[in-house]
């Protein structure tokens, strides 16, 4: 794993900034794709993580279409990338990237948070097999949390799901980067259950990463905190679990309850409240004071929503 420090530089080699992008998926828009050459684009689509068939669908067809044709084959408004970052940061990031993939990059495609409140950069350094999740941020606390949980898994081997490598990281002006391998050049299918002994190895990985705060009551267990169909792919032939920078100490089947009731809240169709164990129902209450609290955007107000509706026997 590489470690690159750098200072902004004008950029010497092609950027991001020069390139047009379309917005992806058409409901969402919160994806920027580079609209070519077809081998970045194709690429840049497995950043969007559908979650429901008909999504899922849609997007392996246009994959399918953009791997002959680029940005042609996708419908929108062409735009360049309205970086929230200074630009000779990420031109000074830029070789580092370079490298760490082996070559000159496709191009790249950009991840926006729907969530304001939660502010970072997350990029898919599009050079085929060898891609690379970069993301970016002021602080480094929860770069430091995955950092650990990645490296504790490649070392302990989990056998119920596969966590990404990480492949550099670096620091320009004060801002933060982690490089780690992409799931998949190709879409990705998501997963909605995950036995028991794979979320025993989720709570004895964060059990051994992330120190348990002061407080916290005794019985609590170790848990990745957003395990959801998002998070939770199919890809290369394996599972994948992805983004654990939430991970911390939780309710006993914290993870088991929110995956259920997250999952069952994509199904099209009315929902009610779900019938949880006794030995859930504390996760349920957790759960449902979270969700009930979390700020979320417009777009995912009918998600909140039922959720909350599944989540109400608990509280």
């Amino acid at each position: 794993m590489a470690n690159h420090g750098s200072t902004p530089s004008e950029q010497a080699t092609c950027t991001p900034f020069g390139q047009q992008y379309v917005r992806f998926p058409p409901r969402w828009h919160n994806v920027l794709l580079p609209t070519g050459p077809p081998s970045a684009t194709a690429v840049a689509m497995s950043l969007y993580t559908a979650s429901k068939p008909v999504p899922l669908a849609a997007q392996y067809c246009l994959w399918l279409s953009a791997k002959v044709m680029g940005g042609r084959a996708l419908p929108g408004a062409r735009e360049t990338w309205p970086s929230s970052m200074p630009r000779p940061v990420v031109a000074a990031m830029w070789p580092a990237w370079i490298e760490a993939v082996g070559r000159e990059p496709d191009g790249i495609a950009i991840y926006e948070r729907l969530q304001a409140a939660r502010q970072s950069l997350t990029l898919l350094v599009c050079a085929g097999a060898e891609s690379m999740l970069v993301r970016i941020r002021r602080e480094s606390e929860s770069f430091e949390r995955e950092r650990m949980i990645s490296a504790a898994a490649q070392s302990r081997g989990a056998r119920g799901f596969r966590v990404p490598r990480l492949i550099a990281s670096g620091e320009t002006d004060g801002w933060q980067w982690v490089g780690y391998e992409a799931i998949s050049p190709r879409p990705h299918a998501p997963r909605y259950r995950l036995d028991d002994a794979a979320l025993a190895e989720i709570s004895t990985l964060v059990e051994a990463t992330v120190p348990r705060p002061a407080g916290v009551p005794d019985h609590w267990r170790g848990a990745h905190r957003d395990l959801a169909p998002w998070n939770l792919r199919r890809g290369r032939g394996t599972t994948w679990l992805i983004d654990w920078e939430d991970a911390g100490i939780a309710p006993p089947h914290a993870d088991a309850v929110y995956l259920r009731a997250v999952a069952t809240a994509l199904r099209p169709g009315p929902v009610r409240p779900m019938r949880l164990r006794g030995e859930e129902e504390e996760a349920g209450e957790y759960w449902a004071r979270i969700v009930t609290e979390r700020e979320v955007s417009p777009s995912e107000q009918r998600l909140r929503q039922r959720l909350v509706k599944l989540l109400d026997a608990a509280s």
